[in-house]
Protein backbone atom coordinates (compact mmCIF):
# COMPACT_ATOMS: atom_id res chain seq x y z
CA UNK A 1 0.00 0.00 0.00
CA UNK A 2 1.31 3.05 -1.03
CA UNK A 3 1.94 5.52 1.73
CA UNK A 4 1.22 8.80 0.04
CA UNK A 5 -2.63 7.76 -0.99
CA UNK A 6 -3.00 8.57 3.08
CA UNK A 7 -1.00 11.87 2.84
CA UNK A 8 -2.95 14.33 4.38
CA UNK A 9 -2.87 18.07 1.87
CA UNK A 10 -2.91 21.63 2.90
CA UNK A 11 -6.63 22.06 2.94
CA UNK A 12 -5.92 26.21 2.65
CA UNK A 13 -4.04 25.37 -0.28
CA UNK A 14 -6.61 23.68 -2.20
CA UNK A 15 -8.84 26.13 -1.47
CA UNK A 16 -6.70 28.88 -2.78
CA UNK A 17 -6.14 26.86 -5.50
CA UNK A 18 -9.93 26.61 -6.32
CA UNK A 19 -9.91 30.42 -5.66
CA UNK A 20 -7.29 31.05 -8.44
CA UNK A 21 -9.52 28.67 -10.60
CA UNK A 22 -12.48 29.94 -9.96
CA UNK A 23 -11.51 34.25 -10.81
CA UNK A 24 -9.79 32.61 -13.96
CA UNK A 25 -12.77 30.87 -15.41
CA UNK A 26 -15.46 30.49 -13.34
CA UNK A 27 -17.47 28.50 -10.89
CA UNK A 28 -19.31 26.42 -14.12
CA UNK A 29 -15.72 25.94 -15.68
CA UNK A 30 -13.72 24.96 -12.61
CA UNK A 31 -13.25 21.19 -12.52
CA UNK A 32 -11.86 18.93 -9.26
CA UNK A 33 -9.37 17.51 -11.61
CA UNK A 34 -8.02 21.64 -12.55
CA UNK A 35 -8.38 22.47 -8.84
CA UNK A 36 -6.22 19.34 -7.90
CA UNK A 37 -3.53 20.33 -10.64
CA UNK A 38 -2.98 23.40 -9.72
CA UNK A 39 -2.47 22.17 -6.16
CA UNK A 40 -0.10 19.97 -6.96
CA UNK A 41 -1.71 17.33 -4.97
CA UNK A 42 -3.62 14.60 -6.99
CA UNK A 43 -7.25 14.35 -7.77
CA UNK A 44 -8.02 11.69 -5.22
CA UNK A 45 -6.89 13.80 -2.22
CA UNK A 46 -9.11 16.40 -3.62
CA UNK A 47 -12.16 13.81 -3.77
CA UNK A 48 -11.75 12.26 -0.23
CA UNK A 49 -12.46 15.93 1.08
CA UNK A 50 -14.69 17.44 -1.25
CA UNK A 51 -16.76 15.23 -4.10
CA UNK A 52 -18.12 18.06 -5.87
CA UNK A 53 -17.21 21.46 -6.82
CA UNK A 54 -20.30 22.70 -5.23
CA UNK A 55 -19.00 21.80 -1.74
CA UNK A 56 -15.23 22.76 -2.65
CA UNK A 57 -16.57 26.44 -3.32
CA UNK A 58 -18.81 26.50 -0.01
CA UNK A 59 -15.42 26.32 1.81
CA UNK A 60 -13.81 28.52 -0.55
CA UNK A 61 -16.64 31.29 -0.36
CA UNK A 62 -17.12 30.67 3.45
CA UNK A 63 -13.47 31.35 4.60
CA UNK A 64 -13.51 34.48 1.77
CA UNK A 65 -16.80 35.72 3.14
CA UNK A 66 -15.93 35.48 6.98
CA UNK A 67 -12.21 37.28 7.01
CA UNK A 68 -13.71 40.13 5.29
CA UNK A 69 -11.74 43.67 6.11
CA UNK A 70 -13.62 44.85 9.24
CA UNK A 71 -14.91 41.73 10.48
CA UNK A 72 -11.87 41.68 12.93
CA UNK A 73 -12.54 44.98 14.40
CA UNK A 74 -16.72 43.77 14.21
CA UNK A 75 -16.07 40.74 16.24
CA UNK A 76 -13.55 42.60 19.04
CA UNK A 77 -10.94 40.16 20.77
CA UNK A 78 -11.95 36.64 22.22
CA UNK A 79 -14.56 37.30 25.14
CA UNK A 80 -14.74 41.28 24.38
CA UNK A 81 -17.44 42.04 22.35
CA UNK A 82 -17.01 46.38 22.43
CA UNK A 83 -20.62 47.83 22.53
CA UNK A 84 -20.51 50.75 20.12
CA UNK A 85 -22.99 53.13 19.53
CA UNK A 86 -26.19 52.81 16.82
CA UNK A 87 -24.34 54.75 14.29
CA UNK A 88 -21.21 53.64 14.48
CA UNK A 89 -22.42 50.00 14.44
CA UNK A 90 -24.65 50.48 11.68
CA UNK A 91 -22.03 52.50 9.60
CA UNK A 92 -19.14 49.41 9.79
CA UNK A 93 -21.83 46.99 8.90
CA UNK A 94 -22.45 49.01 5.60
CA UNK A 95 -18.93 48.84 5.32
CA UNK A 96 -18.45 45.14 5.73
CA UNK A 97 -21.29 44.76 3.40
CA UNK A 98 -19.61 46.97 0.54
CA UNK A 99 -16.31 45.51 1.07
CA UNK A 100 -17.74 41.89 0.18
CA UNK A 101 -19.81 43.47 -2.73
CA UNK A 102 -16.35 44.63 -3.99
CA UNK A 103 -14.75 41.64 -2.79
CA UNK A 104 -12.81 39.67 -6.06
CA UNK A 105 -14.28 36.66 -6.24
CA UNK A 106 -17.91 37.73 -4.68
CA UNK A 107 -17.77 39.77 -8.41
CA UNK A 108 -16.72 37.28 -10.75
CA UNK A 109 -19.09 34.91 -8.90
CA UNK A 110 -21.97 37.35 -9.86
CA UNK A 111 -20.68 38.08 -13.19
CA UNK A 112 -20.14 34.69 -14.19
CA UNK A 113 -22.06 32.47 -12.04
CA UNK A 114 -24.97 34.66 -10.32
CA UNK A 115 -27.13 31.19 -9.46
CA UNK A 116 -24.53 30.10 -7.18
CA UNK A 117 -25.64 33.43 -5.18
CA UNK A 118 -29.10 32.89 -6.45
CA UNK A 119 -29.38 29.33 -4.44
CA UNK A 120 -28.65 31.58 -0.73
CA UNK A 121 -31.16 33.99 -1.64
CA UNK A 122 -34.02 32.13 -2.44
CA UNK A 123 -33.36 28.51 -1.35
CA UNK A 124 -31.73 27.98 1.67
CA UNK A 125 -29.56 29.84 3.99
CA UNK A 126 -25.26 29.29 4.11
CA UNK A 127 -22.66 28.78 6.58
CA UNK A 128 -21.71 32.29 6.47
CA UNK A 129 -25.52 33.52 6.85
CA UNK A 130 -25.86 31.47 10.15
CA UNK A 131 -22.72 32.01 11.03
CA UNK A 132 -23.50 36.00 10.62
CA UNK A 133 -27.08 35.71 12.52
CA UNK A 134 -24.87 34.33 15.15
CA UNK A 135 -22.43 36.99 15.25
CA UNK A 136 -24.87 39.79 14.94
CA UNK A 137 -26.99 38.48 17.61
CA UNK A 138 -24.15 38.09 20.35
CA UNK A 139 -23.45 41.73 19.45
CA UNK A 140 -26.52 43.03 19.74
CA UNK A 141 -27.21 40.76 22.99
CA UNK A 142 -23.73 42.30 24.12
CA UNK A 143 -25.19 46.23 23.32
CA UNK A 144 -28.73 45.36 25.11
CA UNK A 145 -26.99 44.91 28.49
CA UNK A 146 -24.36 47.52 28.09
CA UNK A 147 -27.95 49.98 27.09
CA UNK A 148 -26.47 51.16 23.93
CA UNK A 149 -29.06 49.08 21.54
CA UNK A 150 -32.63 49.06 21.86
CA UNK A 151 -34.10 45.83 24.01
CA UNK A 152 -36.31 43.58 22.27
CA UNK A 153 -35.51 39.98 20.90
CA UNK A 154 -32.18 39.54 19.89
CA UNK A 155 -32.19 36.69 17.68
CA UNK A 156 -35.39 38.42 15.39
CA UNK A 157 -33.17 41.56 15.51
CA UNK A 158 -29.94 39.97 14.44
CA UNK A 159 -32.07 37.88 10.98
CA UNK A 160 -33.89 41.56 10.24
CA UNK A 161 -30.36 43.07 9.76
CA UNK A 162 -28.82 39.95 7.87
CA UNK A 163 -31.95 40.86 5.67
CA UNK A 164 -31.24 44.18 5.00
CA UNK A 165 -27.35 43.67 4.53
CA UNK A 166 -28.26 40.96 2.24
CA UNK A 167 -30.38 43.20 -0.24
CA UNK A 168 -27.87 45.86 0.02
CA UNK A 169 -25.72 43.61 -0.74
CA UNK A 170 -27.39 42.67 -4.13
CA UNK A 171 -29.44 45.47 -5.02
CA UNK A 172 -28.31 48.50 -3.79
CA UNK A 173 -26.06 49.34 -7.35
CA UNK A 174 -29.25 48.61 -9.63
CA UNK A 175 -31.12 51.15 -7.08
CA UNK A 176 -28.42 54.09 -7.63
CA UNK A 177 -28.73 56.33 -10.11
CA UNK A 178 -29.74 58.74 -9.16
CA UNK A 179 -30.37 58.71 -6.04
CA UNK A 180 -26.78 58.08 -5.67
CA UNK A 181 -25.10 55.06 -3.82
CA UNK A 182 -23.93 57.45 -1.23
CA UNK A 183 -26.71 58.84 -0.61
CA UNK A 184 -28.69 55.45 -0.57
CA UNK A 185 -25.94 54.77 1.83
CA UNK A 186 -26.72 57.43 4.04
CA UNK A 187 -30.09 56.36 4.11
CA UNK A 188 -29.69 53.19 4.84
CA UNK A 189 -27.27 53.93 7.92
CA UNK A 190 -29.52 56.22 9.37
CA UNK A 191 -32.60 53.23 9.25
CA UNK A 192 -30.18 50.80 10.68
CA UNK A 193 -29.20 53.24 13.39
CA UNK A 194 -33.25 53.98 14.33
CA UNK A 195 -33.92 50.43 14.46
CA UNK A 196 -31.22 49.85 16.42
CA UNK A 197 -30.89 52.48 19.15
CA UNK A 198 -32.57 52.50 22.37
CA UNK A 199 -36.43 54.53 22.71
CA UNK A 200 -35.69 58.39 23.07
CA UNK A 201 -31.98 58.53 22.56
CA UNK A 202 -30.74 60.50 19.97
CA UNK A 203 -29.83 58.69 16.54
CA UNK A 204 -27.63 61.59 14.80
Amino acid sequence: MSIGRHRSINEDAVLDAARDCVLAVGWKRTTLTDVARRAGVSRMSIYRKWNDMRRLMSDVMTREWTSLPGIEELLGTEGHHPARAPRELATELLAITDSLRENSLFAKVMDVDPEIMLTYIIQRRGRTQNWGIAVFERMIRHGQAAGTLRDGDAAARAHTILLLCQSWLVSAPIMAGPPSLESLRAEQIDLLTRYLAPSGAPTA
